[in-house]
């Protein structure tokens, strides 16, 4: 748990918000790195939230601005770090990279995860890059 328990220190510690993503993105595949199995026990019990009814609470959560992701990157835009893209779409992208990170954790268990947390921020550095 040591990658995501470091989230909230590196995130603060993180000067620009290419790098807090960077950082989150980091954190996030690292810990499903180390805990793979624990991991995908979440993952299976997030599906199980996403059936109905917890939909409707994940739709209540949505409505009353619980979308952090979405909000971060939006304020990445505003303050002119980020280019133009929909934060609301980057965010869902985000999210279920890292859900396809647990679950490639879980088909192979050598799986490079910092090879794969390096190819992500790569991929989500260029989607939000600023056009020069």
């Amino acid at each position: 748990m040591a990658s995501v328990a470091a989230l909230p220190e590196r995130f603060v510690a993180a000067t620009t918000m290419r790098d807090k993503l960077r950082v989150m993105i980091e954190c996030l595949v690292g810990f499903i790195g180390t805990n793979p199995t624990y991991s995908l026990a979440g993952l299976e019990t997030w599906n199980m939230t996403r059936s109905l009814p917890g939909r409707l609470r994940l739709v209540a959560e949505r409505a009353s601005g619980g979308d952090h992701i979405r909000d971060f990157l939006a304020e990445g835009q505003r303050n002119g770090e980020f280019g133009e893209f929909d934060p609301r779409v980057v965010a869902v992208m985000i999210r279920q990279a890292v859900d396809a990170a647990v679950l490639e954790a879980a088909i192979d268990p050598d799986i490079d995860m910092t090879a794969f947390a390096a190819q992500l921020v790569l991929m989500f550095d260029r989607v939000t890059r600023r056009d020069p």
